[in-house]
């Protein structure tokens, strides 16, 4: 099963080149979003699920250069201009900005250099680019000449305007001559050096000596997040967290826990977070979108991403994020943890329903659980082993937990699987569902004709979410 957007530990035991974790999150990132800007047509949706199943298989084959490779080339099939040799090759090397973020009102020169990743047999020569720095807002406010060298290397200096840049997350987004933009960076803008920041904010909670027990999780999680701004940079959070806005919460929630409070009860916005399971930190993320005046309790969605990946699957990728758009359109939270830590756990899954009900007033009639692939596995697990917690489950391309004893009650489950799956075959899959089937209990299979395994989620999420809204716990 999969997935490799946090890379599975073979990444730091075989060694093929210098693939890195960051490189294979760069590499389905751009995917993502040319699949949302241009939605795969029907007679390339077969197409499209066959050739990234095969880039899947060849990552876990230790071909990791390979797999960004292919992923490259199916995202220059659906976007023409990524398929340019411009912008190719820039989507080829590694790009890394030194220093990687930038103080506030300050001109400050930044060193922006590239370096290759996997081999291009018909490119050669210089490649002119052009980089544009973008502001939060989109508006473009400088451009800047960048020439890759035939072995694919740069260092080019980006000098900020004068009166250097306000607070905020800044994009570099890197054109050429016969495409549209190809490969961006996230250039965050911050008031305060972050290991400043996190540093001043772990000595603060560190001073703390009488804390409430029922702050435990908060306390973890907000010295988690100082933790974060010591050491933000070449790990996921450079691509999945806005630090700029982690700054300024943090500063609050300290304040708050000084002050004997919980800052996370009704936080609205994505927030990081960490608890406590079996000794370890466990990560994970919320999403509360802003609760509708007088709208009451909210549902609840716990999401469990495929193996390999990590509590950012289901925020920034799977869809490009498509789970938190349906968390705004519907008006429900999202939980997403990394699954690894909760399985053959679900006293600690309830334990995460528990602290999440509490802190954002959630309907526990409307607790839902979906995952992906194992996540999907651990799902279907529940809905048998906390029935008396979720009203219904799904799950995408996996459902080898389903009950193979005898069980008497299940949530509603809606198994949901691609015809083109190569990595969790749709017979399997049929197999087991029709063995649940036959003890009544009460599961759904729905068979997607040209998907396959991964790229299923994103395009079958707003079915499942309103499939799994439409039910109620009864009893509570």
């Amino acid at each position: 099963m999969m997935f490799w957007f946090a890379v599975l530990t073979a990444l730091g035991t075989q060694q093929e080149a210098t693939v890195t974790r960051m490189d294979l999150a760069r590499c389905l990132l751009r995917l993502e979003r040319a699949m949302v800007l241009a939605p795969l047509a029907a007679d390339k949706v077969a197409e499209a699920n066959v050739a990234f199943d095969r880039a899947t298989l060849a990552f876990f084959a230790g071909s990791f250069q390979q797999a960004i490779e292919q992923i490259d080339r199916l995202t220059g099939s659906l976007d023409p201009g990524f398929g340019s040799p411009g912008a190719r090759v820039a989507a080829s090397v590694r790009w890394k900005l030194v220093p990687p973020f930038a103080p506030a009102n300050q001109q400050v020169a930044l060193e922006l250099k590239c370096s290759p990743i996997y081999a291009l047999a018909d490119t050669a020569g210089e490649t002119k680019l052009t980089v544009k720095l973008i502001d939060p807002t989109g508006a473009e406010q400088k451009e800047y000449p960048v020439t890759v060298s035939a072995n694919r290397t740069t260092s080019a200096e980006i000098l900020l305007p004068e009166k250097g840049l306000d607070v905020g997350t800044y994009t570099l987004a890197l054109w050429s001559d016969d495409a549209d933009t190809a490969v961006s960076l996230r250039l965050p803008v911050l008031p305060s050096a972050p290991e400043q920041a996190g540093s001043e904010a772990t000595a603060r909670l560190r001073a703390i000596t009488k804390t409430d027990p029922k702050l435990t999780d908060a306390m973890a999680s907000c010295l988690a997040r100082a933790r974060v701004m010591t050491s933000p940079f070449d790990t996921e959070h450079e691509l999945c967290t806005d630090l700029p806005a982690m700054m300024s919460d943090l500063a609050m929630e300290v304040a708050k826990l000084e002050a004997g409070t919980n800052p996370y009860v009704g936080k609205t916005g994505d927030t990081w977070r960490v608890r406590t399971v079996s000794g370890k930190e466990a990560p994970f993320r919320v999403y509360a979108p802003p609760a509708a005046p007088g709208g009451g309790p909210r549902p609840l969605v716990v999401a469990f991403h495929g193996a390999g990946g990590d509590e950012h699957m289901f925020f920034n990728s799977y869809g490009s994020g498509m789970l938190r758009v349906l968390a705004q359109k519907h008006g429900f939270v999202v939980v997403t943890p990394r699954t690894t830590d909760y399985l053959g756990k679900p006293a600690e899954v309830r334990k995460l329903v528990e602290l999440v009900s509490a802190e954002q007033g959630i309907d526990r009639t409307r607790v839902y659980v979906l995952g992906h692939s194992l996540g999907g596995g651990l799902a279907s697990q529940l809905a048998t082993e906390m029935s008396d917690v979720f009203a219904a489950a799904c799950c995408l391309a996996s459902a080898f937990g389903m009950p193979k004893g005898d069980v008497k009650k299940a949530a509603p489950t809606l198994v949901i699987t691609g015809q083109k799956d190569a990595v969790v075959p749709a017979a399997g899959v049929k197999a087991l569902v029709e063995k649940v089937q036959q003890a009544s209990l009460p599961v759904e299979l729905v068979s997607v004709d040209g998907y396959g395994h991964t790229l299923l989620v994103g395009a079958q999420l707003p079915f499942a979410v309103e499939w799994l809204l439409g039910h109620r716990l009864t009893g509570k």
